[in-house]
């Protein structure tokens, strides 16, 4: 198989879509034993976890409702800004409630420091954390992880690079083309 390219970049097979289904899965199995009994709130962090908490969530045998958050530090960069940004609210009240957190990625750890304290000072009953993925060295405690990965940046299954390859039913490692001498 031909891996995409862009005019910038190189894409890199990290995970493939048969890997992610499996962990996906287990993932949701083990949240399944953990909050059957708690009709939790299932909050996916807007716009790089909606594929991945779509998959989570048709795994689970519970009933759940489902908001979503917009909180990003990237941009269309490869970078983190170092400041998060609450562009779009959640609709659902915490308070009392059991909450499941959906990421896509944990890289420095500030937006789900952001979001996991605003849940607290909200009155949020417990929040569990389900990050598709976790850089290695991060230091923010995620309770399920689909998978580490190393500094690179990653594309794919939900991740994007200025809006862009969401839609790769795959992982991907970005690395830049060399430029023609």
């Amino acid at each position: 198989m031909a891996y995409p390219t862009l005019d910038t970049h190189r894409l890199h097979l990290f995970q493939d879509a048969d890997s992610i289904r499996a962990r996906v899965a287990s993932i949701g199995a083990s949240l399944t034993v953990s909050h059957r009994e708690t009709h939790p709130l299932v909050v996916g962090i807007l716009g790089g976890a909606f594929v991945f908490l779509a998959d989570l969530v048709r795994t689970f045998e519970f009933d759940c409702e489902v908001d979503f958050w917009r909180v990003a530090s990237y941009g269309s960069s490869t970078r983190s800004s170092g400041r998060v940004h609450e562009t779009m609210p959640m609709a659902a009240n915490v308070v009392g409630r059991h909450i499941i957190v959906v990421e896509d990625i944990v890289d420095s750890g500030r937006t789900l420091g952001h979001v996991t304290n605003i849940l607290a000072q909200r009155g949020a009953a417990s929040v569990t954390v389900a990050a598709l993925l976790n850089r290695i060295g991060s230091k923010i405690p995620v309770d399920h992880v689909g998978f580490w990965c190393n500094p690179d940046f990653v594309v794919g299954y939900g991740l994007d690079l200025g809006g862009r390859l969401r839609n790769l039913p795959a992982l991907y490692y970005l690395s830049p083309v060399p430029e023609a001498s």
